[in-house]
């Protein structure tokens, strides 16, 4: 059994999350909005490492979902010039001041 005291909050979350949560939780849900409290979430066995792995296994973690984040940032501006680009042209060619060729 695990306790709050012996597994790292942000490692529990990573770990929730290698879950199909929808399929995972939803039966332990209740009412018409499911929610979870923290007593049936220590009913999950869960198998985790000493809190010094924890630790290092959440700074990895984090450090490639900031690395993915950026990147996934970056291609957002770069499709947002794009985009820009297209209605220029568009603009250009519609208006005459650039010819087909």
């Amino acid at each position: 059994m695990w306790s709050k005291e012996n597994i790292e909050t942000d490692y529990f979350y990573y770990y929730l999350h290698t879950f199909d949560i929808h399929k995972g939780f939803y039966g332990m849900g209740c009412g018409v909005r499911q929610s979870l409290n923290f007593d049936e979430l220590k009913k999950l066995k869960i198998l985790y490492p000493s809190t010094k792995e924890q630790k290092s296994i959440v700074k990895f973690l984090d450090n490639k979902c900031a690395e993915i984040d950026n990147l996934i940032l970056q291609k957002e501006k770069l499709i947002t010039n794009l985009e820009e680009y297209k209605k220029s042209l568009i603009y250009e060619y519609v208006t005459g001041k650039k010819a087909v060729e």
